[in-house]
């Protein structure tokens, strides 16, 4: 699996070496390509462009940014690859009080995991989620045809829930084969 990681550095705390070092190292343990990313607010380079990151995300399979230091470049990047459909992992350490607002917290979006770590727990963090995203690359898609009653049903329930039509009948189907 091709893996984009990005964090954001600055402080030169040990947090930081952990960033930028420690994190992908446990990625790269994995036996998955791993692209990495270390945004700097101090120090900016041509080799930054937009189209040189997007591109990379684009090939990724998944995207997982440690965001413990807030940026608007992490979130963009967050953005870009949650509308190119790959799953999403947003790490943020225990206690740098980094926990995301209730926009992403109460996110329906399937393809957002969010995660408080300690160094001790990241490892199965990152293994859970990385079976998360092979489950979610071997999805098929189906269509059907719906009755207009299912549709009114649909519509409406996924306003209610702020979620797609899609999302909303994998939800349901997800809930029926657990009571089973």
């Amino acid at each position: 699996m091709k893996i984009f990681y990005s964090g954001s550095v600055g402080s030169n705390d040990e947090i930081d070496m952990f960033i930028a070092n420690t994190i992908p190292s446990l990625l790269q343990k994995t036996g998955h390509a791993v692209t990495t990313w270390i945004y700097n607010p101090d120090s900016t380079s041509p080799s930054e462009a937009f189209e040189d990151v997007a591109k990379q995300i684009v090939q990724a399979d998944v995207f997982i940014g440690e965001m413990s230091r807030p940026s608007q470049t992490l979130g963009f990047e967050l953005a870009y690859a949650l509308n190119n459909t790959k799953p999403c992992l947003y790490l943020y350490y225990h206690n740098r009080r980094a926990q995301p607002g209730a926009m992403l917290l109460n996110s329906p979006s399937r393809l957002l995991k969010i995660h408080p770590y300690k160094e001790a727990n990241l490892p199965k963090i990152l293994q859970t989620f990385l079976a998360f995203s092979e489950a979610q690359q071997s999805s098929t898609r189906t269509s059907f045809m719906s009755t207009t009653k299912i549709d009114t049903f649909l519509s409406n329930e996924s306003l209610r829930r702020g979620t797609s039509k899609g999302e909303l009948i994998r939800e349901i189907l997800n809930q029926h084969i657990d009571e089973q």
